[in-house]
């Protein structure tokens, strides 16, 4: 003790005096040295911890660790084997895609994953789940389902291997979903387009065919007729004029039934007007061919 501090005494203070500059050099270099020595230190643990946790099977926390000691501010070599270490690891890991789906084949949304003995539930959306290798527990949960539970055999290296789960529903969900429609929904078929304009649809459809059908049979018979003219035969007459007129009504059938079906798709009515609707269509003989017939009341 006495030598140090005759050190800072008479002359010794000018002597440390001029030295300032040296000694806070010096300390400054210290700290980074000690600094860098606190990093390389971290290095080495990871990298041993690393390896360790690869052997026991936790890839998850060995990919951690030699990411921590991959990292450039490690010494080279240490750098140098976590890097190719980080790179097994990540070859090794498993994953799984899990889908979830109803019976009817429906993808089923907002599910709780809950794996082996976990505090919080997972999340799935739709990305791979990655995953430390062995026998897993998974229990899936969902409203108005059943809990599915599942066993799965993790293996390393297996990657992207697509779990499908298929949920049950409860068994007072499915009397609930099978319920009877409401009354203005009975009258709907395809959506939210009624049955009457179906119908109607489908009969105009069916008179353009037979406007037609008998449009070009009564212009092939009156073209017949220019031929022999005066003196056809009042049969051949009497048909070409019945086509012409078949024709006709099938064009204003089809008209008619088309417009009304555009009108009843676009102004949907309550549920006591449509069961006050009357709907009659049918077909007419007529001299040569046939007519359809619409009649009803909206």
């Amino acid at each position: 003790m006495g030598r140090q501090r005759s050190l800072f005494a008479g002359p010794g203070r000018a002597v440390l005096r001029g030295a300032g500059p040296l000694l806070l050099a010096c300390c400054c270099w210290g700290s980074v040295a000690s600094a860098a020595g606190t990093s390389v230190d971290r290095c080495l643990d990871a990298s041993e911890r690393g390896q360790r946790q690869r052997d026991t099977g936790e890839l998850k926390r060995a990919r951690e660790s030699f990411v921590t000691c991959s990292n450039q501010a490690c010494p080279g070599v240490v750098q140098k084997d976590c890097v190719a270490w980080l790179s097994d690891v990540e070859h090794r890991l498993p994953s799984l895609v899990i889908r979830v789906r109803d019976p009817d084949g429906n993808d089923v949304g907002e599910v709780e994953l809950w794996l082996d003995d976990a505090e919080q539930p997972l999340t799935l959306d739709g990305s791979a789940l990655v995953l430390d290798p062995g026998t897993r527990t998974f229990r899936f949960n969902r409203a108005g389902f059943e809990e599915q539970v599942l066993e799965i055999v993790v293996r390393e290296g297996e990657q992207g291997r697509v779990v499908d789960v298929v949920l049950a529903p409860l068994s007072g969900s499915e009397d609930q979903d099978v319920a009877a429609p409401a009354p203005e929904e009975r009258d709907e078929v395809g959506g939210s387009v009624p049955a009457s304009a179906w119908v109607l649809g489908g009969l105009g459809v069916v008179a353009l065919g037979s406007y037609a059908y008998f449009g070009v049979q009564a212009k092939s018979e009156r073209d017949d007729l220019d031929s022999c003219k005066p003196g056809c035969a009042q049969s051949d007459v009497d048909s070409a004029k019945s086509k012409w007129i078949a024709s006709n009504i099938s064009f204003g059938v089809a008209v008619i039934a088309i417009g009304a079906a555009v009108w009843i798709s676009l102004d949907q009515p309550s549920s006591d007007r449509a069961a006050k609707r009357q709907l009659r269509a049918g077909m007419a003989p007529a001299p040569g061919g046939g007519v359809g017939l619409l009649s009803g009341s909206f």
